[in-house]
């Protein structure tokens, strides 16, 4: 089965990564594997996820906007990992950030209405996808450029490496509990083998582990 597919099974799937555009950078997971799972596979996909976001347009997003949305999550990705990883970003990531809000700033952007519903409540009005863009990208360099950066974290499971914000410093994987506990089933068998083979009890021999196919090594061990 390919990402897309996996990704159309499993459409409710909602990393909490702490902000709304690291939620974006997370609609792709996996981002270090050749076949990552892609949770933005079509129109429908992105249109559910800019709606649970509070960023849903008043023009239908179209095939065009879903890719600009995936070259923007991929740069935003790539400026985020730059930052935890202590590197300089690669220049192509602000050239497409820079390219949206240049394309932005010639469009209507997001404007403050009341709430049709809720009496007293405002939402945005967002007249397109830009638009909606264009706030996700404020936030995410305001967080780049401010003390919220050191609360970037990477997680540390080596298949998923999803980014996320931790203020308390001490989580080291993502709220998928699946990259915790593969970790920890690794730890746990690293331990068995380690206990299998024992250490030297005090005033024994000093010969270190044996192994059935060292025959030298167990007949000088039996001597």
């Amino acid at each position: 089965m390919d990402s897309t597919a996996l990704a159309a099974g499993r459409p409710d799937s909602r990393p909490d990564t702490g902000a709304r555009w690291l939620d974006l950078v997370a609609t792709r997971a996996n981002w270090p594997s050749r076949a990552p799972l892609e949770r933005l596979p079509d129109l429908d996909a992105l249109s559910s996820w800019l709606e649970r976001h509070a960023l849903a347009p008043e023009r239908e997003p179209t095939v065009a906007d879903l890719a600009a949305v995936r070259q923007i999550r991929a740069a935003l990705r790539e400026l985020a990992a730059a930052r935890v990883e202590g590197r300089t970003p690669h220049p192509s990531a602000f050239d497409t950030v820079n390219a949206a809000l240049a394309r932005a700033a010639k469009a209507p952007r997001h404007i403050v209405v009341p709430d049709p519903i809720e009496p007293g409540y405002v939402r945005r009005r967002i007249p397109d996808v830009d638009a909606a863009l264009t706030l996700i990208i404020e936030q995410a360099i305001d967080a780049m450029s401010s003390t919220e950066a050191a609360y970037l974290r990477e997680c540390e499971e080596a298949t998923c490496r999803e980014l996320f914000l931790d203020s308390t410093g001490r989580r080291r994987w993502c709220s998928t509990p699946a990259c915790g506990i593969r970790a920890r089933v690794r730890a746990h068998r690293a331990r068995q083998r380690d206990g299998a083979y024992g250490s030297p009890r005090e005033g024994g021999s000093d010969i270190g582990p044996l192994r059935v196919t060292d025959p030298v090594r167990v007949r000088q061990a039996r001597s």
